[in-house]
């Protein structure tokens, strides 16, 4: 019996423990230094500037001015639903929660106006898999920034 309640106890701890991390912006958000945050070691995200191959995806390129990048950014992720968590001159930080299981994803976007390119980073704040959800992401928003901005990169 005493074994059930420890098995017990570890799920409901691992279960808060992961409300807590899903409900938690982390810590190594945000544009700092001129670029953004280092990948981590679980397959779950896609950025830019990743090193690893399967992380890898390119950056967008910049449209017409920081101002207008940003803008049209913002338009794509109102029309799939992101919450726009903060934003300035050179930088957006969204969050897109997923339905059912309400698993939030934490995407950024980083204006680098020197080499003409806009830095992208998507990550799951839980789990290890994201089952190819974020570089999915970022093939809708790359597909629809280009429709948009004129641009007819594949």
């Amino acid at each position: 019996m005493i074994v059930l309640y420890v098995i017990g106890a570890l799920i409901a701890a691992g279960a808060i423990h992961m409300i807590v991390q899903n409900n938690r912006i982390p810590r190594n958000i945000g544009g700092q230094d001129g670029q953004l945050s280092p990948m981590p070691a679980s397959p779950n995200a896609v950025a830019s500037y990743a090193q690893s191959e399967d992380k890898k995806v390119d950056p967008l390129p910049l449209f017409e001015s920081a101002p207008r990048t940003l803008d049209l950014l913002k338009q794509i992720l109102s029309e799939h639903g992101a919450e726009i968590i903060s934003s300035d001159e050179r930088y957006i930080h969204a969050v897109y929660t997923t339905p059912g299981m309400k698993f939030k994803d934490d995407v950024e976007f980083l204006i680098l106006e020197d080499k003409n390119i806009v830095d992208f980073r998507s990550a799951s704040r839980v789990g290890q898999s994201d089952m190819g959800v974020n570089r999915k992401r970022y093939a809708r928003i790359r597909s629809r920034y280009l429709e948009l901005s004129g641009n007819q990169q594949q």
